[in-house]
């Protein structure tokens, strides 16, 4: 018996101490892929500082310099990375919405306490709760600093309500109807069209068994006939369950857009970020001067500060009570790195244009004349129309951003369309838990 005893808390410890470490290595993963687009960054000021300060470096040696920065660059986001693991990659990252599922999940549990264990419907239900239950769901890791976590754990409290349709009392069809129909008159027409007819019949269906019964049906049941007809109860839960089913698939698949968005803007910034420090590498190992470089990191930071202003006004008038994960801010940093690099290649790109002619570009393997000197290019005393250039270019990114800003609002108004149901018993309207 001690022995077995011993061997079972043995085991425990063993689970625990596993658990404990997927946790940390978790954390560690989500943080660093949270954070990559920082690392960048990072390694370019480090670098930058080497370069341009005598006294912190010998400038003798570039590929020291490059090397020495890129350490320090790194070894500055590491320490990020570990400072910020278990707050960007845990559930409760983003802790309205946590804070809402956390409670609809609670609030499930404790309605399928009063249910009788047998129910095919309520076992189903009880699976789903048990799943977000359950500590590896809630695990720190990468599905919380990606925000896939929130929209699984929406998808399963939305199929578990789902399941519990057919066992609901009368009172809670009733209920469930009437939201239903409140979230299909703001939807879109296609979602209306599809969905209208069988839960216009679902609810004449109960309105008829109402008035057999000498109920009194919600008054707008009055005007529901629908030209699906249905045959019983069980039919009525059904197709209901179908109808709701529905409505919350559109719904987090509009939720699942906008996080997909967010998630590949970040990619993009952290691609983005290693190509302008790539650029800078590239210059430092070929031996640019200094004053060079100088010049062109000006011209990136006017471009970047214009491409951000600009962006920063137009969201200034363009408001949405839909919380969008962090799409917005995650677009926001991309905005001054890619105006950065246009407005870099902008002034390049003006001053071939102005130094060649058109025939001798195009005749470039046979011309004489050479292009123009890049120390002409990058001086900031030669070339002081540089930075209008700049200006210009860096603002034109902004200009492709319409296109998104299209698809961001479509995701937006589809969610804010079928969530008319729940402004009334939600005091924050927008968020995804709503649904």
């Amino acid at each position: 018996m001690e022995k077995g005893s011993q061997m079972k808390k043995s085991t425990e410890g063993s689970g625990s101490f596993l658990r404990s470490l997927k946790a940390v290595f978790g954390a560690l993963t989500g943080a660093a892929i949270e954070c990559a687009w920082v690392a960048p960054l990072l390694m370019g000021i480090g670098t930058t500082a080497y370069l341009l300060v005598p006294a912190w470096f010998s400038r003798a040696d570039n590929f020291r310099i490059v090397t020495f920065g890129t350490l320090t660059g790194l070894g500055a986001w590491i320490f990020l990375v570990l400072l910020l693991s278990f707050v960007v990659a845990r559930p409760g990252s983003d802790t309205a919405s946590w804070d809402l599922a956390s409670r609809r999940r609670d609030d499930l549990q404790r309605r399928l306490k009063a249910y009788k264990a047998g129910n095919k419907s309520v076992a189903e239900a009880r699976v789903d709760v048990a799943r977000l239950m359950d500590p590896d769901f809630t695990r720190p890791g990468q599905r919380w600093a990606t925000h896939m976590g929130y929209i699984a754990m929406w998808e399963g409290i939305h199929h578990a309500e789902e399941a519990l349709v057919p066992v609901l009392s009368t009172t809670g069809l009733w209920e469930t109807v009437q939201k239903a129909l409140l979230q299909l008159d703001g939807a879109t027409r296609d979602l209306s069209t599809r969905l209208g007819d069988v839960l216009d019949g679902v609810a004449g269906f109960l309105a008829t068994r109402a008035a057999r019964g000498k109920a009194k049906a919600p008054r707008q049941a009055d005007k529901n006939c629908g030209s699906v007809k249905i045959s019983s109860e069980d039919d009525a839960r059904g197709r209901l369950r179908e109808v709701i089913s529905a409505l919350n698939s559109f719904r987090d698949q509009q939720w699942s857009g906008l996080v997909r968005l967010r998630n590949q803007t970040l990619t993009a910034l952290s691609m983005t970020g290693l190509s302008a420090f790539g650029l800078l590498v590239l210059a430092i190992l070929c031996n640019v001067d200094s004053k060079m470089i100088t010049a062109g990191i000006t011209f990136f930071l006017v471009a970047a500060v214009v491409g951000f202003l600009s962006r920063l006004m137009t969201l200034s008038s363009a408001g949405s009570a839909v919380d969008d994960y962090g799409l917005q801010s995650a677009r926001m940093l991309l905005v001054p790195v890619v105006s950065g690099l246009a407005g870099l290649g902008g002034v390049l790109l003006t001053t071939i244009l102005f130094n060649q002619s058109l025939t001798s570009l195009l005749e470039l393997a046979e011309s004489t004349s050479p292009l123009p000197i890049l120390s002409k290019v990058f001086d900031l005393s030669k070339s002081s129309v540089g930075i209008i250039v700049a200006i210009l270019f860096g603002y034109a990114p902004t200009l492709f951003q319409a296109r998104l800003d299209a698809l961001v609002e479509s995701y937006k108004t589809a969610i804010t369309s079928t969530e008319s149901a729940q402004r009334a018993d939600s005091a924050a309207p927008g968020r995804h838990g709503k649904a």
